[in-house]
């Protein structure tokens, strides 16, 4: 089995800078193909990782994608500033390597964890992530604390007992916020407004809910 082409593609939203999810297909002679993400979704750093993927992608071209790790070297060694461990270069060869790995487990015939050393959980505790942008088959920025409650309703409905949400993600208008906004410092404005968005997922999920606070590395 040899590896034709890889194709690379950015994914778009309807908020430019918000979320670009950037995917590699690893195409074979065999009609077996693996799907790797870039894990760069985020703000500015899409477009570096979609031309870091059509940069290594070459590198990778008719060799034996159950290689793996032979790939994965070549691309970090060839690389070069690959070695400085920058996340635009790593990321690309992630997205390469997972997508090696999705077409070994197809391969195979299994589910990707048994080649990866098997589950050490017959079952995991989960939470509803994000609800601060909705929960459901519709999503949208919840940035009224009134908001939250339809959200809430929704993951409580379904059986969670635990969620996640970004409380300063959201200006009062809904514009989204900058570490600059929120890094060094935290206006009263905006503690007053996080504190009602906290205790409006509290009030409707209950005493016994586990709240997550995830603040994307803004503050």
């Amino acid at each position: 089995m040899k590896i034709t082409s890889i194709d690379v593609f950015m994914l778009k939203y309807d908020q430019p800078l918000y979320l670009r999810p950037v995917i590699a297909r690893v195409n074979t002679d065999e009609g077996i193909h693996g799907l790797g993400e870039a894990a760069l979704a985020f703000t500015y750093g899409p477009p570096a990782a979609f031309q870091m993927l059509l940069d290594l992608a070459p590198l990778a071209i008719g060799m034996d994608p159950l290689a793996n790790e032979v790939i994965w070297e070549k691309l970090f060694r060839n690389g070069f500033w690959t070695q400085g461990n920058g996340a635009v270069e790593l990321g690309a060869i992630s997205a390469i390597d997972m997508a090696l790995w999705d077409i070994k487990a197809k391969v195979a015939g299994l589910p990707l964890y048994k080649l990866l050393g098997g589950k050490h959980h017959e079952k995991l505790r989960t939470y509803a992530s994000q609800l601060q942008f909705g929960w459901g088959e519709k999503t949208d920025d919840l940035f009224n604390p009134e908001a939250y409650i339809e959200g809430c309703h929704a993951a409580k409905a379904e059986g969670y007992d635990c969620v996640k949400l970004n409380f300063l993600r959201q200006r009062e208008d809904g514009t989204w916020t900058t570490p600059a906004d929120v890094c060094n410092h935290l206006s009263r404005k905006m503690l007053k407004l996080a504190e009602k968005r906290l205790a409006t997922v509290r009030d409707i999920m209950g005493p016994d809910c586990d709240i997550i606070l995830a603040n994307h590395a803004i503050t």
